[in-house]
């Protein structure tokens, strides 16, 4: 159980720490060490005199008692982007940057409505940019293409994902990458669309010998194709896929994935196969839609 005297040394010892940007960590220490040997009567005038100190150094009530959040110490905040200043005690203590390796993890802006959360993800990106490193902004609320009226963003792209009679993305992802061997990148395409579609090794047996011959009618393994396939084209080919067995009809023609969930009373059955997902992908002017 926390006694009063509990809490009155917590509320002691968190106020030292606010006063460390101010004062110094040394002597907001000093304060500390020396409160937790004084007796009763010592304690009570030490708190006075923090309490007078808080109140004139960090300009805050004697009687409030709202959490101190401590700001970052300078070594906390070196990095490589910068995404703002540190703002304490009504002061700029000093810029605050994300690291490198922080990119590769996941960030979130958390605050109520005008708390400056898309100004700050602006700063992020503009600071992103800046390093010549690329971004891609998934913008449901239309508010990040204000960022090319900077300057730095003149060449940045907005894409209208959707709305097709304004500036659609779309594009073909049967163009291997660059520097991928073609059948390698065979698999990275079914493997994409296994996971996007719940495939089976069947269907994506029948996928990656479709594609296969795709790319040799194409010239894609030769490195000299005039034009690359598209889903279009995948489709035709899973349409007239020579069926040399039973097996192979069912990988075609009948039910890709059955889920059983045991925990369930009802098990859940979907039935994809592989002329659907090839018909689904081939839609709109022979790109892919997905996204």
């Amino acid at each position: 159980m926390t006694t009063t005297k509990d809490k009155d040394t917590q509320a002691f010892q968190t106020k030292c720490r606010a006063l460390e940007s101010v004062i110094g960590l040394e002597r907001a220490s000093q304060l500390w060490k020396a409160f937790a040997v004084m007796d009763e009567e010592g304690r009570t005038e030490l708190e006075e005199q923090v309490r007078l100190l808080t109140n004139t150094r960090l300009n805050m009530d004697v009687q409030d008692t709202t959490p101190v959040f401590l700001p970052p110490t300078a070594s906390d905040s070196a990095g490589d982007i910068p995404v703002g200043s540190v703002f304490y005690n009504k002061n700029d203590m000093h810029t605050f940057k994300i690291r490198y390796a922080e990119l590769m993890g996941h960030v979130g802006y958390f605050g109520q409505t005008g708390s400056g959360k898309t100004n700050n993800a602006h700063l992020l990106a503009i600071g992103i940019h800046k390093q010549g490193i690329p971004l891609w902004v998934c913008d449901f609320k239309r508010t990040w293409r204000e960022l090319r009226a900077l300057p730095e963003f003149q060449d940045l792209l907005v894409f209208t994902v959707g709305r097709d009679s304004v500036a659609p993305i779309s594009f073909n992802p049967l163009i291997p990458i660059e520097g991928v061997d073609p059948q390698t990148y065979i698999k990275l395409i079914v493997a994409v669309l296994a996971q996007s579609f719940f495939l089976g090794e069947g269907v994506n047996y029948v996928l990656t010998v479709c594609l296969s011959e795709l790319y040799e009618e194409f010239g894609v393994y030769r490195g000299a194709p005039a034009h690359y396939p598209t889903f279009r084209d995948l489709l035709h080919k899973v349409r007239h896929y020579p069926v040399k067995s039973g097996r192979e009809s069912l990988w075609l023609s009948s039910a890709l994935i059955r889920p059983n969930q045991a925990s369930h009373r009802d098990s859940i059955s979907i039935s994809v196969d592989a002329k659907q997902v090839a018909s689904w992908c081939s839609q709109g002017n022979g790109r892919s839609r997905m996204l």
